[in-house]
């Protein structure tokens, strides 16, 4: 009895190993840590984009690493928000570090931009701040069709709201608001959604109630 149930013990350890190895290859850590963080000189904690753990200066959107200027997002609705959205900051300008196309090892689809024109106009809005006022605004075009992101659930296993775990520290919404780059997440380019099985239904009204 000792013996099998040390031998299901093994199995189960080893099993666990190959799964942790597989969700490790499967997200941004077969890159390594030091690709996106350094333990030692670091941005400092007033720079804009430091909104996140030790974050490697040079892959922080400077002009020789990434693209230092991108065409934003904009539509009518949007624009009528007033939102404080800008140049992107904190880990979204990390993530363009490398998916802004001026690097030829991300593949096209993953990319915004050639290398000449970088523009996210196309693209969902980033670095921008959610709050309850942004979610109450009476400029939006239906009331009410934008979650309190301080009382509504992420729908994550954590059981936390929109504000807690999807959003960082300056309550901004960023491409790791949808994308965990730590494991494999739940759903196609490390998505912490299952976006494929409803066609993004969940995925966003977990922010959109309409």
């Amino acid at each position: 009895m000792r013996r099998t149930l040390s031998i299901a013990i093994t199995v189960s350890v080893i099993a666990l190993g190959f799964w942790a190895e597989s969700a490790r290859a499967q997200s941004h850590g077969d890159l390594g840590c030091a690709n996106c963080h350094v333990p030692h000189n670091a941005l400092s904690a007033g720079d804009p984009n430091s909104s996140g753990p030790l974050w490697k200066p040079e892959v922080s959107g400077d002009p020789v690493v990434g693209a230092a200027y991108f065409t934003l997002y904009s539509s009518p609705t949007f624009d009528a928000l007033g939102t404080d959205i800008g140049q992107p900051d904190g880990a979204s300008k990390f993530c363009l570090g490398c998916h802004d196309g001026t690097y030829g090892s991300v593949t096209a689809e993953h990319t915004f931009g050639d290398g000449q024109s970088m523009t996210l106009a196309g693209s969902h809005p980033i670095s921008f701040t959610y709050s309850s006022s942004l979610a109450s605004s009476p400029n939006l075009k239906t009331p009410g069709s934008l979650r309190d992101p301080v009382t509504s659930p992420s729908g994550l296993t954590s059981g936390g709201t929109i504000a807690s775990d999807l959003l960082d520290g300056n309550g901004k919404m960023q491409c790791t608001s949808c994308h965990d780059i730590h494991s494999h997440g739940i759903g196609p380019n490390h998505l912490r959604y299952d976006y494929e099985s409803d066609g993004g239904v969940t995925m966003c009204r977990t922010c959109h109630n309409k």
